[in-house]
């Protein structure tokens, strides 16, 4: 039997095996166009999605947004180092009468010391903020103050709308050209931890609250040489006015 193929019958194989290949390449270019499709969508969504899940969770942590499952999540809140309550029926101007009187007055260099507690702090302190509630750029309720060697703790709760949330402060204290100076160490707002770089207005709000404080109870004049921070109270070393 003659099993060999007439020249036609060849041809119309070719055509087919050409088609066919030709078909497969098509496919695949398709399934190729179709995946980098897919990669692209990916990536933006990696691109765009992520930031939002970012902002998501800073926003949770802070405690002053509720976001939905991460605020269960993600938000603990920052507790204080102790709870220092005010002096109970004391205003700031008992406080500093009483540091007044309890002075370390050295005439013959012309200085003096006082020293106050951080219950006493804590007093002036929520009576320099309530005095600026309404200058201030958020709420500060019932601020309190702790007093360490290495830096002075604020402590408060803010508030945006009908959410709430701690925020701990601590800052360093010293004196340069007879004048206050506030250093940031750590600003915390619920469970976040607020970046040294977006400090700079908090720092400014304290240390100007702080300065006219101080500047407003004592002689016009007087400079303060040295702050001197320990345990549970700070010590204000003065250069009294020559007139005093």
């Amino acid at each position: 039997m003659d099993t060999q193929l007439s020249e036609s019958d060849r041809a119309s194989i070719r055509e087919e095996v050409r088609q066919e290949v030709k078909e497969e390449m098509h496919h695949e270019a398709r399934r190729q166009h179709v995946r980098r499709a897919f990669g692209c969508l990916a990536f933006y969504l990696v691109v765009l999605g992520v930031p939002a899940l970012i902002m998501a969770g800073l926003a949770a942590k802070s405690g002053l947004f509720r976001v939905p499952v991460m605020t269960n999540w993600l938000y603990r809140p920052v507790t204080a180092s102790r709870i220092v309550m005010p002096l109970q029926g004391s205003t700031d101007e008992t406080v500093w009468k009483e540091t007044e009187a309890r002075a370390q007055v050295r005439p013959e260099t012309g200085t003096a010391v006082i020293t106050m507690s951080e219950t006493g702090l804590t007093t002036v302190l929520r009576s320099a903020f309530l005095a600026q509630a309404d200058a201030l750029p958020f709420p500060v309720r019932e601020p309190q103050a702790v007093v360490m060697p290495e830096a002075v703790e604020l402590f408060f709760t803010t508030a945006r709308g009908e959410m709430a949330a701690p925020v701990r402060l601590r800052f360093s204290l010293s004196a340069s050209s007879g004048s206050l100076v506030v250093g940031i160490k750590e600003l915390t707002v619920g469970n976040l931890s607020v970046p040294e770089a977006l400090t700079g207005s908090v720092s400014r709000i304290v240390s100007d609250l702080l300065t006219n404080e101080f500047s407003s109870q004592l002689p016009v004049g007087t400079q303060i040489e040295k702050i001197t921070l320990t345990e549970g109270q700070l010590s204000l070393e003065l250069e009294m006015p020559p007139n005093l």
